[in-house]
Formats: structure tokens, C-alpha cells, sequence
């Protein structure tokens, strides 16, 4: 019989690897993962974010070995019966589910879907996928293994994406248990909440989200449709019976913890995802590949990749990882065929020799577009406060002349607009300027979360939140030629009394 393998983790401590989902670790692709951290350039701001998207992958597979065992010892469980085979298929799931991140992870997705919307059909788990077919077609051991033990790798990629097959008839909770679309409670997030409060630093995360008694209460549960939920009342239906589908619930005492997970998530994004000096340079390694695209096409190659028939597109992407970075500086980049030269490549290296002396793009100000429910509301008409839009937002205090209630189509280029007007004329053809749009939300759904609650005799409730978005729209001031460090803090400071005066004058509904 083949032995399972211990990995110690920083995190999780032993992690016991199943021999199937070994023969996944122990394979080229992923084993890329190693080159791949986490929370790409994170790590220049906070020095302890080294870790990966390798570790990540194992602590997120753990998570979810462990759930499905402890549902399967559940004395009181009265479920649907989770068969080995399936518990197999979401530990693959859990394992394969960010095997398809490009370099420095959200920072290539952010590259590739700025060359337009054909681009956007590039998503991370859409590669998982499809790296995920590359590596069983690579190995027969693998493959033969997978038919023995039934495997339906359809249903996996099914998980990875968190949406549900046409073909496949599965109860609803197999698929909140990777990726949960319905309120962003998953075992992916439990572990990169820990693992990255954890390396940044922030050891409260652990004290903060109480793991283990969450999952000893997180249980599938048969739950009302969405046809008795009343979403305009927001009212919870009682159910009793065992007819409903079957979702992911945790049991009602358990409120203060979901509250907990999110709020860190919220911190987390506020002091480490979404840092100023970490968005300066993202966007400014995002430029530096701007000017090698022409030569390179990365963005046809990510698309291209996603075709089963294209191996060597498939190939080509596979090689990408984070020592592009240092590839690109070092100008020793491969060129594609039949190319002599890439006219981009100085120009690429000094601006990441900028990043390395911290030389960043400029941080100036920011304006705010907040939204409920993916509608633009007026702020009178809100369901939450200043405070609790302040809790997820980057900001401690935010003006109320800097709350825009409608979205401009052409806020961003109106902003740049705005700043450039604001310069001395001698410096408006030396001075660039970007606008960067970063979101924050009370949750990862695309839509209002819904809650899954369970009670003592085996009534179930649902809960539905409202989803609070707000965008930050922020300038960076990119060049300043022939200036030095005093005369562009001197220009940031007019700069900042200018775009405040034109925030105040513009004609904002409230």
C-alpha cells in the first residue's frame, strides 16, 4: 500500500498528503507554484511576505481534507452520504485551485485584462483548469490511478471555478467548499487569511478567526430555496424538513466568528492588498510589461494557453513566473522567433531599477464611488454608516466632498484631466500622471452574500447582507523629469490643495 507524506507547514503543522494528490505535487507544474508568491510584490513593503502560492495550495487542501473528515465522523450528520471518491475530487480541487496564476498572481490577471475586453476571458481558474487537464495528460500513473478511483475531473474543474456543470446533478454545497460563490466562506480563505496575517507579521489572525470551532459547527444542512427567502425584508425562513438543498450552514452561535472572518479580511485588504506603496508598484511593473508587449505578446500567449490544441501556448505561459521581474531588469529576456531585438527593454529595466531604490510612482489623493448592492445610491439612502464604509474602505476619515454617489463612465480620465490642469505650464509636459482603481468590499461575492444558519432541533435560516462596494480612484503622479526629491514633494503639496478645491467645486449628489 503507498504512504501518504508529511509536509510540515508554517501554518498548519503536519499536512498529510494523499498518495494521489502527491503524484499532483510532485509535478512540474506544480512545482512552479514555488516561483509564484502569494501576495506578489507585497513583499517590499512587508519583508516576511516571501510565501507562496505552493504553501497556499497545500494549507488550502489541508483545510478541506480536514472539513470533509470531520463531516464524515459526525456522529449527528444526517446529510447526503460523501462518498471517497468525492472527497478525493475537492482535495484535488483544493489542491489545483491557483495552479493557473501568471506572475506576481492578480498583478498578470490586472496585464492581461488591460489590453481590452477580448482579454477578460483570461481568469486564473480558468487556467487551473487547464493546467489541471495538462498534468493528468502528462502522467499515465497519474491518469490510471484517477480512472480507478472514478474520478470525474469535469466536476473538479467544476469546483475550482465554483460553479456548478449543466450536466452534473451535485448538491449545492460541494461547491462552497473551495470557492463560494454564494457568501465567501471557503476554505481557501480561511487559509490565506492565516497564512498571510501570519507572514506579514500580524500573528492576531489566528486569535481572530477561531478555526477550529468554526469548522466543528460548519456543516452541509438542508437549507429554504431561493424562492422563500424574503431578499426585500431580508427576513430569515425557518425550515424543518430535509426537502431543501443542501448548503454549507454554520451553526448560529458561530454569527460573531463569520463577523470576525471578514472583518480581518477587511484589515487585511486595508494594510497589506491594497497598500498604497503596493499598488504604486504593481502599476508600475504592469507598465514595465506595457512596453515589452508589443514584442513579447504575453497577453495573446495567457489567451492562447487556454485552448486544450495550443500545447505550445500552454508551454510558453508555464514558463512565466516571478523571476520575470529580474529577467526584465536584467535584460535577459527570451525573445520569440524571428525577433532580433525588443525596443522596450531599456526603458522596462529602469523603470523596475526605480522600484528596487524606491523610487515609486507618486501617491497625490483619492476620490471615492460607493455602491450597495451594485447599484449607485445616494448616501442618505444608504443602509450603512460613514463608519462601516470606512471600515472597508482605505481610509480612517473620508470627506464628504470626496464621496462621489454616481460613477462617471470617464471618472479615471476626467481625474487626470483635473490634475493636469492643476500644474504650472512648464510641468505639464513633464509631469504623467495614472489613475488606479481599487475596489473594496464588505465581501468577495459578486452579489449580496447569502448566509446559511443552522439550529438546535434542525431548523435552518437564511440571512442575506447587503454588499457594500467602494471604488478609490487614486492619482499617482508617474514622471517629474529633472526634479529632485524636495521639488516633487513641494508639487505633491500644491497639488493636493488644488484637487481638493476642484473636489469641493464639482457638483456631487449626496
Amino acid at each position: 500500500m503507498t504512504r501518504s507524506k508529511i509536509i510540515m507547514d508554517s501554518v498548519h503543522g503536519m499536512i498529510e498528503l494523499d498518495p494521489i494528490c502527491l503524484l499532483f505535487v510532485d509535478s512540474p507544474e506544480f512545482q512552479r507554484l514555488r516561483d509564484m508568491r502569494q501576495l506578489g510584490f507585497t513583499y517590499l513593503v512587508y519583508p516576511g511576505c516571501q510565501h507562496s502560492r505552493f504553501e497556499h495550495s497545500l494549507g488550502t487542501y489541508h483545510l478541506a481534507s480536514r472539513l470533509l473528515t470531520m463531516i464524515q465522523n459526525d456522529a449527528e450528520y444526517e446529510g447526503p452520504e460523501i462518498s471517497a471518491k468525492e472527497v478525493l475530487e475537492v482535495k484535488i480541487a483544493a489542491l489545483c485551485h491557483d495552479l493557473g496564476h501568471g506572475p506576481f498572481s492578480h498583478c498578470w490577471e490586472l496585464f492581461v485584462h488591460a489590453g481590452g475586453e477580448r482579454y477578460h476571458q483570461y481568469k486564473h481558474e480558468k487556467m487551473s483548469c487547464a493546467i489541471l487537464d495538462r498534468v493528468v495528460y502528462n502522467n499515465p500513473k497519474l491518469r490510471e490511478k484517477l480512472n480507478d478511483a472514478g474520478v470525474n475531473l469535469e466536476f473538479i474543474k467544476s469546483l475550482i471555478l465554483g460553479e456548478p456543470a449543466g450536466f452534473l446533478t451535485r448538491e449545492p454545497f460541494f461547491y462552497e467548499i473551495v470557492s463560494n460563490k454564494t457568501n465567501g466562506i471557503d476554505v481557501d480563505k480561511c487559509d490565506y487569511l492565516l497564512r498571510d496575517s501570519h507572514h506579514a507579521g500580524m500573528g492576531h489572525g489566528a486569535a481572530i478567526l477561531d478555526l477550529e470551532r468554526f469548522m466543528h459547527f460548519f456543516r452541509p444542512a438542508s437549507c429554504p430555496t431561493g424562492e422563500e427567502f424574503n431578499a426585500e425584508l431580508a427576513r430569515p425562513v425557518m425550515r424543518t424538513n430535509r426537502s431543501g438543498s443542501w448548503h454549507m450552514c454554520f451553526y448560529e452561535s458561530e454569527m460573531d466568528n463569520v463577523i470576525r472572518i471578514f472583518n480581518l479580511r477587511n484589515h487585511l485588504h486595508k494594510k497589506l492588498y491594497k497598500h498604497k506603496k503596493m499598488t504604486a508598484m504593481t502599476c508600475m511593473f504592469v507598465d514595465a510589461l506595457e512596453l515589452l508587449e508589443p514584442t513579447m505578446r504575453w497577453r495573446e500567449l495567457s489567451i492562447n494557453a487556454l485552448d486544450p490544441e495550443n500545447k505550445e501556448a500552454m508551454t510558453g505561459f508555464l514558463q512565466l513566473t516571478d523571476h520575470l521581474f529580474w529577467d526584465i531588469y536584467n535584460k535577459r529576456i527570451y525573445l520569440p522567433n524571428r525577433v532580433e531585438a525588443c525596443p522596450g527593454l531599456d526603458k522596462a529595466s529602469k523603470l523596475l531599477n526605480r522600484l528596487l531604490t524606491r523610487d515609486f510612482y507618486r501617491y497625490v489623493d483619492s476620490v471615492f464611488v460607493v455602491i450597495s448592492n451594485g447599484l449607485d445610491l445616494k448616501l442618505k439612502e444608504m443602509a450603512f454608516t460613514t463608519s462601516s464604509l470606512q471600515s472597508i474602505s482605505n481610509e480612517t476619515y473620508i470627506p464628504s466632498h470626496r464621496l462621489f454617489t454616481e460613477q462617471s463612465v470617464n471618472l479615471s480620465l476626467e481625474l487626470e484631466e483635473a490634475v493636469k490642469s492643476c500644474l504650472p505650464v512648464e510641468l505639464k509636459n513633464k509631469t504623467t500622471f495614472t489613475v488606479v482603481k481599487e475596489t473594496f468590499s464588505s465581501n468577495s461575492t459578486h452579489n449580496a452574500p447569502r448566509f446559511f444558519c443552522h439550529m438546535r432541533g434542525g431548523k435552518t435560516f437564511v440571512v442575506e447582507q447587503p454588499l457594500c462596494v467602494v471604488h478609490e480612484y487614486r492619482v499617482y503622479m508617474k514622471d517629474c523629469e529633472g526634479m529632485d526629491r524636495d521639488e516633487k514633494s513641494s508639487l505633491i503639496t500644491k497639488l493636493l490643495r488644488t484637487f481638493d478645491n476642484w473636489c469641493k467645486q464639482r457638483d456631487m449628489e449626496k
